[in-house]
């Protein structure tokens, strides 16, 4: 386990810099573009369905393009653990790409587990104020979310009013870093942009490949 924290911190670190890419500068921005845009047109100042619309296509947009940038992460990992396994038979983990992201949400996780506090406990002003403040941190780094969360499905229904929601918002980045580490390591991609990358040290030499080419051939004979 130490082993694994310490070779895949930069991955953590890189998860998280995406998240706050994505979601605090390009979705909340868009987020708050199309909101002004919205009331400014409007004579009560509140959006218009159109702008309420625009703001769901737009995170949506946001969402997909910030689970690419992960996808494309955590596939690149399981294609070269994949290419370490074939040349020095070592076992992969078909979990990893679910740790990795697990170990990067976890400030998230964290973050919604002081929101719920604020609602458990409304009466104490000192938890009030971190529920609070940990609520706008989390709607800034998860801003791609925006235009979902804060939209009215139902009459005076929003999923930004539910303590619940924010321990699932890490949700799609968990299930899209396991489906891309697994289809790294199947070798799945369909264009050569996510042709695995594999270092000088981890590429089978002659005599390897040879030995490989007569080992399954060995195989095959005694089939």
């Amino acid at each position: 386990m130490k082993n694994f924290f310490s070779k895949h911190s930069y991955d953590f670190v890189r998860m998280l810099l995406v998240q706050s890419m994505i979601g605090g500068f390009f979705g909340f921005a868009l987020a708050i573009a199309v909101t002004g845009i919205g009331a400014q047109s409007s004579e009560t100042g509140e959006l218009s369905g159109t702008s309420e619309i625009l703001l769901l296509v737009t995170s949506v947009c946001a969402i997909i393009f910030y689970l690419f940038l992960i996808y494309v992460q955590i596939w690149e990992i399981g294609g070269k653990d994949e290419m370490s396994h074939r040349v020095h038979g070592t076992k992969p983990n078909i979990y990893k790409g679910l740790l990795i992201a697990l170990c990067a949400n976890v400030p998230n996780f964290l973050l919604a587990g002081l929101i719920a506090l604020g609602y458990a406990f409304p009466g104490v002003e000192w938890i009030a104020s971190v529920s609070f403040i940990s609520d706008l941190v989390t709607k800034f780094v998860h801003g791609m979310y925006l235009g979902i969360i804060q939209h009215e499905f139902v009459q005076g229904f929003a999923l930004m009013n539910q303590w619940w929601i924010f321990f699932l918002l890490p949700l799609p980045a968990l299930v899209t870093s396991f489906a891309a580490y697994n289809l790294g390591r199947k070798g799945f991609h369909l264009t050569g942009i996510l042709a695995p990358v594999v270092p000088a040290s981890d590429r089978p030499t002659k005599e390897e490949r040879k030995a490989a080419r007569k080992a399954k051939r060995e195989q095959k004979n005694q089939k």
